[in-house]
């Protein structure tokens, strides 16, 4: 899915895969800029906001978004956004209403009711001076139910990470009882999860295929899991850098000249090895590379969620960043000069 869009008057291209995370600190404009990306999608953008260069209809994508403090609550609230709702509640009152009878015979039932009333405060009202009135209000079998209906949570399931859990099980369940394509956007969608649940998190999300996930965080954890598997963009203010490629941004991209640490415009990675007096193989380097891409996610990660850090012992920062080897050392250098360009 490619997104061509003018955000802060500014055009960006953007290349979606099922799983996309946005990464970025604190006030860095995530949670606006995925106010903005529902709005896109849902045909309310102001600016162009195009999909695989077409501007989106209205109900082409059924857009949910979850912020940052959604959880089980608002589903079992039955509101009109409700997947719960959606799922199985509309469906029992269709089967109701195409069910003459039963309806019938509510609402002969609420006019008895309403006759019988009448009949006893007539009676009541004869001897008094302050007149009463009562009225039945049925509008529909939908009213009826929905007001009948409580849903109690187990206090087992009282904690925030329990019900954010339980809210993205429902999601999933009806990612599974609909076909149709969905955008799925989550605000700070690991923000009660600790590492073994921000797995199963993504365990449960892999193998859907009806919906494209859109999500958001200021945590590094989820890195270890996303790198070289899905779509990871590092969100900065105004800016977005794409780093969903790291093997072809290793091999491809330039890197860092020791002589005078400015990115140097004549050398690949491989010419840069080679111009240092070491030389790889291809296999070598994607040996090279895939030692970053697992060793190396954490300080990798730091950098896309801190806004102010340094790579240097003799920086006063309060975020400082020591690469465990040298290939790390220039990977992070490289990653550095990309950031603050």
């Amino acid at each position: 899915m490619k997104i061509k869009c003018i955000y802060n008057d500014i055009s960006k291209n953007l290349c979606f895969g099922n799983v996309n995370i946005f990464y970025g600190y604190n006030n860095s404009n995530k949670t606006k800029f995925a106010n903005y990306l529902a709005d896109g999608f849902s045909q309310k953008s102001k600016t162009i906001f195009q999909i695989d260069g077409y501007q989106p209809l209205k109900n082409d994508y059924e857009v949910i978004y979850i912020d940052s403090f959604s959880t089980i609550d608002e589903q079992i609230k039955f509101s009109t956004k409700s997947l719960l709702k959606k799922m199985y509640f509309n469906s029992i009152i269709n089967k109701i209403n195409e069910n003459n009878e039963f309806s019938d015979y509510i609402t002969k039932k609420f006019l008895k009711t309403n006759d019988e009333l009448g009949n006893l405060l007539s009676l009541i009202n004869q001897n008094s001076i302050e007149k009463i009135s009562i009225q039945l209000d049925y509008e529909d079998i939908e009213d009826l139910i929905l007001n009948s209906i409580k849903v109690n949570i187990s206090s087992e399931y009282a904690s925030s990470s329990n019900s954010r859990e339980l809210l993205m099980n429902i999601i999933i369940d009806y990612l599974n009882y609909t076909t149709n394509h969905k955008i799925i956007i989550i605000d700070d969608f690991d923000c009660y999860y600790d590492e073994a649940s921000t797995k199963n998190f993504f365990d449960l999300i892999k193998d859907i295929e009806n919906a494209t996930f859109v999500l958001f965080t200021n945590k590094a954890t989820s890195l270890q899991f996303a790198l070289s598997r899905y779509n990871v963009f590092n969100i900065r203010e105004n800016r977005i850098i794409d780093f969903t490629n790291i093997y072809k941004m290793i091999e491809q991209s330039n890197m860092l000249d020791s002589n005078d640490n400015e990115i140097s415009n004549n050398f690949t990675f491989e010419e840069y090895m080679i111009t240092n007096n070491t030389l790889f193989t291809q296999e070598e380097l994607i040996k090279i590379a895939d030692f970053i891409i697992s060793n190396s996610n954490i300080n990798f990660g730091r950098i896309l969620t801190n806004k102010n850090f340094s790579l240097s012992s003799n920086n006063k920062s309060d975020i400082k960043i020591c690469p465990i080897n040298n290939y790390e050392k220039l990977f992070l250098q490289y990653i550095n000069k990309l950031i603050i360009e």
